[in-house]
């Protein structure tokens, strides 16, 4: 398996994994942090793939999903040439991507509902 490959399934199994770990807590933590003390390539991709994953959903706010978009296209553009050799300046850029973008789409769905400020009075 050349190292693009084994980069990708190291991705897709992170991704895997937290997937698992959400299914389990109540707690929903976000990729970023939880593939620390993995490659920057793995964890890039890792989170390259939730956003496209995320983007796929037909319900997104329109906001959201141009938020997406963008940061998609960012990537896009540092995912090239000799990844398994990143430059420093392409690897500081990669990071400040990845902490831009750590909490976008994030969803707390154990959240309490938001509640109307107005109180209805009755007569």
């Amino acid at each position: 398996m050349d190292s693009a490959s084994q980069s990708a399934a190291e991705a897709i199994l992170v991704f895997f994994v937290h997937s698992q770990r959400l299914m389990m807590n109540d707690k929903e933590p976000n990729t970023t942090d939880a593939t620390t003390g993995q490659s920057l390539r793995a964890r890039v991709e890792t989170r390259k793939a939730e956003i496209e994953a995320a983007v796929a959903r037909p319900d997104l706010d329109k906001r959201v999903r141009r938020d997406l978009d963008v940061a998609l296209s960012e990537v896009g553009g540092l995912l090239t040439g000799d990844l398994d050799n990143i430059p420093k300046v392409v690897a500081a850029q990669l990071n400040t991507w990845l902490e831009a973008n750590k909490h976008l789409d994030e969803r707390h769905p154990l959240a309490p509902p938001a509640q109307a400020d107005s109180q209805v009075t009755q007569a």
